[in-house]
């Protein structure tokens, strides 16, 4: 009994006076592009506190969201967990059974620290690493943030150094993904995940410093008119004042139209009809979440 009381104060303590990094309803999600005609989102989130051997720490569920134009169908899928823990300004995680540095946030300039997750177990030599290059304070939705500026440094000379990002404490990366990809001597792995589009938790409102469009938007431009009986329809295409849905179940549906960029321009709550005269006109893609999940339709607003 007592060790399950200690146990249970020691997660209870964590939950009020935990650290900034993986609050709870940490949230991030990230562009994802296969280059083979899969485009959406990874979304990486705090699935809750573990302990691993001694150490507490949080566990971070990776879920791809996706549609495939090969195939025209969706693809939400886990990819994984990840394992994190923060101890004095540095975030770790897990890596072949040890713990590895993933941000730095006390380092000064000049320091340097081997890139978590490189090199790819097989592929290449330990020598990709992140070097500071600036530090400093920055106030988000009111809440004051310790920051470094790093550059990307690949060995062995033939990969391209100087990129740089910026690694902002709770947040992470604000250019890049979580994780860094698999790239050493010129060897890629498959990547995972591109660049940073959002982050939010309970207590943090959403921050999306270099991404214009929804968080969780899915390019799916490409879905034709004779996909209608499997994915619904609108009328008339191309519309001018409004647009009707028909082929979906009863009932209110959430709605939002997007752009081929990705910017959203219209959101709301329906159950046929959607008022369109704000469009400009174009191509734009209609998303549709109701009971029997997301669907997306194009139409031409002219």
């Amino acid at each position: 009994m007592k060790n399950t009381l200690t146990l249970s104060f020691l997660f209870s303590c964590f939950a009020v006076f935990g650290q900034s990094w993986c609050a709870p309803g940490a949230n991030w999600k990230y562009n994802y592009g296969s280059g083979f005609g899969t485009e959406g989102y990874v979304e990486i989130s705090y699935a809750g506190d573990t302990l691993i051997g001694a150490q507490l720490s949080q566990k971070l569920s990776r879920q791809l969201h996706a549609y495939d134009w090969f195939s025209a169908q969706y693809i939400d899928a886990p990819i994984g967990m990840e394992y994190t823990y923060e101890d004095n300004g540095v975030v770790y995680i897990r890596y072949n059974n040890d713990w590895d540095t993933l941000y730095h946030f006390n380092a000064t300039v000049g320091e340097s620290w081997r890139m978590a997750k490189l090199p790819y177990t097989n592929a290449c030599d330990s020598n990709s690493f992140l070097t500071v290059i600036a530090t400093g304070t920055t106030t988000i939705n009111s809440t004051s943030l310790n920051y470094v500026v790093v550059e990307f440094n690949y060995g062995g000379g033939i990969i391209q150094n100087g990129v740089t990002d910026t690694i902002i404490e709770k947040i992470g990366f604000i250019d890049s993904y979580m994780l860094p990809y698999d790239m050493c001597n010129a060897v890629l792995d498959a990547h995972e995940g591109g660049k940073f589009r959002c982050y939010e938790d309970d207590n943090f409102a959403t921050y999306k410093p270099n991404y214009p469009g929804a968080c969780d938007y899915v390019v799916v431009i490409g879905i034709e008119e004779n996909d209608a009986e499997a994915n619904g329809f609108v009328a008339p295409n191309p519309a001018s004042g409004q647009i009707e849905i028909t082929g979906l179940s009863q009932g209110n549906f959430e709605y939002s139209i997007s752009d081929a960029q990705g910017r959203v321009w219209l959101s709301g709550e329906s159950e046929q009809m959607i008022e369109i005269n704000s469009l400009p006109s174009g191509v734009y893609v209609l998303t549709l979440r109701e009971e029997l999940g997301v669907r997306c339709l194009r139409f031409v607003k002219e």
